[in-house]
């Protein structure tokens, strides 16, 4: 059986010889064609939206710029490990921008290290924030000063 919405009576399974077929589990109905109602779901769920492609960048001007592509193409984050890095990343042909092993690794830790250093930055400033938020929200409190008790 296949994965079909939960909304939907209908279920998608495949037949001894591969073909599929569509079963309403309410009426009781097998059909060959698949229902409207599916495919209306599956437009449904189409993505508006489609992500931006690498190839509409401009060429990479460094091969440590290709090879920080690929990383970004991959989703490498901080907690990627160097190992998991390369099994995702050698089937890229920007892979062998970067000459040596050495060099890539290197581009590797720079690149973990400018993700780490945007994360913090991030966090410092929603912090910030949240701060500001609670400074302004204590001060619209009548009567609340430094020498109030919670009582």
């Amino acid at each position: 059986m296949q994965r079909t919405p939960a909304s939907s009576a209908w279920a998608e399974y495949t037949a001894a010889g591969g073909k599929k077929y569509y079963y309403n589990k309410e009426t009781k109905e097998t059909t060959w064609t698949k229902p409207s109602e599916l495919e209306k779901l599956a437009q449904q769920d189409e993505p508006i939206a489609t992500p931006r492609d690498v190839s509409d960048l401009p060429p990479p001007k460094t091969p440590e710029e290709a090879f920080e592509r690929v990383l970004h193409r991959i989703g490498v984050n901080v907690n990627w490990t160097w190992e998991q890095t390369m099994t995702a990343a050698v089937n890229y042909p920007e892979y062998r921008a970067i000459a040596t092993l050495k060099e890539r690794k290197n581009c590797f830790h720079n690149y973990i290290n400018q993700l780490h250093r945007e994360e913090q930055e991030k966090r410092e400033a929603r912090r910030k924030l949240h701060r500001l938020m609670m400074d302004k929200y204590l001060a619209g409190i009548k009567g609340f000063n430094a020498f109030s008790t919670w009582r």
